[in-house]
This record gives C-alpha cells, structure tokens and sequence, in this order.
C-alpha cells in the first residue's frame, strides 16, 4: 500500500459518509497521514468563500456553523480518538473538492461511491470527473 501524508476526506453527510469516515480514518491511522475531513456548503452562487472568512451574513454562518458541528459530530461516533482537521467551504463542490485537494497537498481524496445532492454535479453517476481532475490518488469507498 502507498504510504499517504496527507488524506482529505469528502464528507456530503449521504449514506456513505460514515464509511468514508471509518475508512479514511483507518488509511490515516496506518500511514501517520494528516487527515482533513472536508465539506462543502452550496454557496447560493457566491463561490470561492471560506467560513473562517468575516464578513459573511448570518444565515451563510449559521449554516457554516451547522455544517462544521454536524461533521465533527460525524467524526467523533464513527472513529473517536482520531486527529484530524476539518474544513467547511462555500461553492460548488466539483470545483471546491479539486482547489483544496491541490492548496492542501492532499495524496489521497477518499469519497463515497454516491452522494447527495451538492456532491452530485461532482460524480454524476459515477466517479470520472473527478478521476480526470483530482491531483492525487482517488478512492470512493461504499
């Protein structure tokens, strides 16, 4: 198995997020990888928007706040006792899940096989897409 350094895990909150959660974790655990766990928030257009930016209305920081708690919580019921950072953007997750993969060095992208709704313009029905863009290894777990 390749030695990864630095994971990043896209978390939609679909059904196979717990899986991702459980298996990145494990790949981290057995590589010393820094592990990210990742998420993106539609953004109602205004794309290319980090949450720990200022300046946000209201209602884009109580979903960003929502969103950085539910995957916390996530995390800490499906592999508790793991180290990891997470990261909540607003765009469109195709283009979001590419430009932190390459800013964070990411050697590995783990992802579910299906997703939900703003993951959906990233997979269609399958994982080409991202295939074709990803800097890095690429697995979709189920």
């Amino acid at each position: 198995m390749p030695v990864y350094e630095q994971i990043l895990a896209a978390i939609d909150f679909g059904e196979h997020s717990p899986t991702v959660v459980r298996r990145a974790s494990a790949i981290a655990q057995q590589c010393s990888a820094n592990l990210m766990f990742f998420t993106v928030v539609d953004s109602g257009g205004t794309a290319n928007k980090e949450f720990s930016a200022s300046g946000m209305d209201d209602n884009e920081e109580l979903l960003i706040e929502s969103a950085r708690k539910r995957l916390n919580e996530l995390v800490d019921a499906e592999a508790p006792g793991t180290n990891f950072t997470t990261l909540v953007v607003s765009g469109r997750a195709k283009v979001e899940l590419s430009r932190v993969a390459e800013r964070e060095r990411a050697d590995l992208i783990v992802v579910g096989a299906h997703v939900r709704h703003g993951f959906a313009d990233l997979f269609g029905s399958t994982a080409a897409p991202l295939l074709q863009s990803a800097c890095c290894d690429v697995l979709t777990v189920r």
